[in-house]
């Protein structure tokens, strides 16, 4: 992400403004919070979305304690991320600080170019430290890559599961390239790694020097992630029960003390993405080798279970991605660039969007723009519409709305609840496919 991001809590309205400009002024991007309101309307709309650096003060008002309580819950990351904090002149205050391992403080009167130097150092200090960790249980693999996407990262995540190793790589949020210690690379692996819904990650936000095997956007890999999981699932399903034999037969010394428990052998990490290159129903060990699942695999977390902002960057970028079969990243660019300015001036919520030169569409950060859902769908799909407009007339047939609709279908659900189904007329069009 080009231009590190800060997000700034303070409760006075005079003295963020001032600050805001001066950060911006020197390179950084900053999201501003002075209330809960105006946090909440944040995390909704850059759901996401992680800084490089929080900007607080120490004895905040509770309001200020329940922002930081919020971007806390909204992504386990935020706990890592460098804090420099606003103090007060109080000695008492300053002995708490140390105590709690926060080290970048600025006291009264706060300078501006103070603040900034401090800031910079915390952010270069922070380069400099081993990679954020975490839980799959806490943080989706599904939300993990879409906050390297939304905040168009470049970096490494080391994904571990049942002694399972595998690797993301990942440039201006597009996936690279990857790979699983089984033997997998690239889209392969990716969408194995994607349906892991247990295990530890860990992610160094730092540049790399890998080649580009591969090119994915994680909002579109996860939406074919999702089929696939859906076609393993039915197989699941439709795979007869057969019984195995016990992986340890019972001795009668074992008999008379306790009924002997019959395990089936634990399953190899990435079984469940490996058969899903299979025809549903196949095999690839005999029945007797081969355990029974005793359930069914967590779903994944569907990008469509996102507020309305992060639901309208997925479609566009199923757009996108499938014109890129038909033109060139500039071309592309182009085009999307055109139609957006073409509606700006009747949707100004369309400035939350930014057409990056490989022709994808990332978040803008603009903190200035009031955002309302059935805006963003209305805006949303009225860009999307004429994009596919235009697309008709130079590739008839090749590119409809019905065509749209039909590689968003595992999506609908969620589209009609935040309004994008009317708006694309999805209803007319699903009805003609």
């Amino acid at each position: 992400m080009s231009g590190d991001l800060v997000f700034l809590i303070f409760p006075d309205a005079e003295f963020v403004e001032s600050l805001s400009k001066a950060l911006h002024a020197s390179g950084l991007k900053v999201l501003s919070m002075r209330s809960e309101a105006e946090a909440e309307q944040v995390i909704a709309t850059f759901k996401y979305v992680l800084p490089d650096v929080l900007i607080t003060p120490l004895d905040a008002p509770d309001s200020n304690d329940n922002i930081l309580i919020k971007l806390l819950n909204a992504n386990p990351l935020m706990e890592q991320v460098p804090v420099v904090v606003l103090a007060s002149g109080d000695q008492d205050q300053r002995r708490r600080a140390l105590r709690q391992g926060l080290t970048d403080l600025i006291f009264p009167p706060y300078e501006f170019e103070e603040v900034i130097l401090t800031t910079r150092l915390a952010l270069e200090r922070d380069r400099n430290k081993r990679p954020m960790f975490g839980s799959i249980s806490q943080l989706s693999v599904p939300d993990l890559l879409q906050t390297v996407e939304v905040g168009r990262r470049s970096g490494t995540i080391v994904l571990s599961r049942r002694g399972a190793k595998g690797t993301i790589w990942f440039r201006d949020g597009i996936i690279v390239d990857g790979e699983i210690d089984d033997g997998r690379t690239g889209e392969a692996a990716v969408y194995g790694m994607a349906m892991w819904s247990e295990g530890t990650f860990e992610a160094d936000f730092n540049p790399i020097a890998v080649p580009e095997r591969i090119s994915l956007v994680p909002s579109v890999m996860l939406l074919e992630a999702m089929q696939r999981f859906d076609e393993e699932t039915r197989a699941f399903k439709e795979r007869p029960r057969e019984r195995t034999r016990p992986a340890v037969e019972p001795t009668s010394d074992d008999a008379t003390t306790e009924q002997a428990k019959v395990k089936s052998p634990p399953a190899r990490a990435g079984d469940g993405s490996r058969t899903l290159r299979q025809a549903p129903g196949a095999r690839t060990e005999s029945p007797r080798t081969t355990p029974i699942p005793t359930e069914v695999p967590t779903p994944l977390k569907l990008p469509g279970d996102a507020v309305t902002v992060h639901l309208a960057l997925t479609l566009l970028n199923i757009a996108a991605s499938y014109a890129l079969r038909f033109l060139t990243p500039k071309l592309l660019h182009r085009r999307l660039e055109l139609i957006k300015e073409k509606f700006e001036h009747r949707y100004p919520e369309l400035r939350i969007f930014q057409v990056t030169p490989d022709g994808m569409v990332a978040i803008a950060f603009d903190v200035t723009v009031v955002l309302k859902p059935e805006e963003i769908a209305a805006a949303t799909s009225e860009w999307l519409l004429e994009f596919i407009s235009v697309m008709e007339r130079t590739m008839p047939r090749r590119f409809t709305v019905e065509r749209f609709a039909e590689l968003t279908r595992p999506l609908h659900e969620e589209m009609k609840k935040q309004g994008f189904y009317r708006e694309l007329g999805f209803d007319a069009a699903s009805r003609r496919l």
